[in-house]
């Protein structure tokens, strides 16, 4: 509620409990017209992700989703747990999609110390906080996101010559 400039009140006594929620106030003239439906197919791959999100709903419904997309899709609660699931795997990862506010360590961090292990990884951050402070050069996705907002910006940064326009901070 605080992100979104709200609050919530609660007021308990005798006779129960009563809870007051407060919303921004929005211009309804400054509200967008949503965008119309684009039935362009949504991009998939075959590249390994690790996922590392704390929010169990957002890690299961974005894995699940990755998968039906073609890729392999591992994945990970925290960064502790995001490095241990790198060292114990011999095969490829070719991208990591990482919280940038995690439990045991942030996702900067945890990227940190994944390029020691993988150098070269790519790297993708997603984050349900206002703009987070993350390296000069990555992608960085806001929460909520569409599903196929994350598949095109995955494309972009496993194939950036395809991509030369990708947004990258």
């Amino acid at each position: 509620m605080k992100q979104a400039g709200g609050r919530i009140e609660v007021v308990s006594g005798p006779g129960g409990t009563t809870f007051q929620v407060f919303l921004r106030r929005v211009n309804r003239r400054a509200i967008k017209e949503p965008p119309a439906l684009v039935s362009s197919p949504t991009p998939g791959g075959n590249e390994v992700v690790l996922l590392v999100e704390d929010e169990a709903a957002v890690r299961t419904s974005t894995a699940e989703w990755l998968s039906r997309l073609g890729y392999t899709v591992l994945s990970a609660a925290d960064g502790q747990s995001a490095l241990d699931v790198v060292r114990r795997r011999d095969g490829p990862i070719h991208v990591v999609i990482a919280d940038v506010v995690l439990p045991k360590l942030s996702g900067p961090a945890l990227v940190q110390e994944l390029r020691r292990i993988r150098p070269g990884l790519e790297v993708m951050y997603i984050s349900g906080h206002a703009r987070q402070a993350i390296p000069v050069g990555e992608v960085l996705i806001s929460k909520p996101f569409e599903l196929a907002e994350l598949a095109t910006k995955l494309r972009e940064v496993l194939e950036p010559e395809v991509s030369p326009g990708s947004a990258r901070l």
